[in-house]
C-alpha cells in the first residue's frame, strides 16, 4: 500500500475518532444529569485521548489526488471498526474494575429481585 493511500486512510480514521470524542459528551451529560460524577473523569480522559489521537491523524492534512481502490476501502472499513470500537471502550477501561463490576452486580440483583416480586404479585 502506498504512503498517500495510508495517509488518506489515516485522515479518514482521524475524522472518525474526532467524531467519537465529541459524541462522548452525551454520556458525560447523562452522568451529570443522574449525579454519577464518580465515572465522569474516565469519560473525560477517554474523550481527550480519543480526540488527541484523531487530531494527530488529521493534522498532516488530506493528501491531494489520492484515489482509494476497493481493496483499500475494505481495509479502511475493517480498521475503522476495530479502532473506533477500541477507543469507544476506553472509558470503560479507565473505570476501576471493582467500581464497574460492583455496580453492575448490584443493578443485576436489584432488577431480578424486583422482577420476581412483580411476576409473583408479592411486591
Amino acid at each position: 500500500m502506498a504512503l498517500p493511500t495510508l495517509r488518506i486512510i489515516g485522515f479518514i480514521l482521524g475524522i472518525f475518532l474526532i467524531t467519537l470524542a465529541v459524541s462522548m459528551i452525551i454520556p458525560m451529560l447523562t452522568l451529570l444529569a443522574f449525579e454519577r460524577t464518580d465515572d465522569l473523569q474516565a469519560f473525560i480522559w477517554g474523550s481527550l485521548i480519543t480526540f488527541s489521537c484523531g487530531f494527530a491523524l488529521v493534522a498532516p492534512g488530506r493528501p491531494a489526488n489520492t484515489n482509494l481502490r476497493p481493496r483499500d476501502m475494505y481495509f479502511l472499513t475493517t480498521i475503522s471498526w476495530v479502532v473506533v470500537c477500541c477507543f469507544a471502550a476506553l472509558p470503560l477501561m479507565l473505570i476501576p474494575a471493582h467500581q464497574l463490576f460492583g455496580r453492575l452486580l448490584r443493578n443485576h440483583v436489584r432488577y431480578h429481585h424486583d422482577w420476581r416480586h412483580r411476576a409473583l404479585g408479592t411486591g
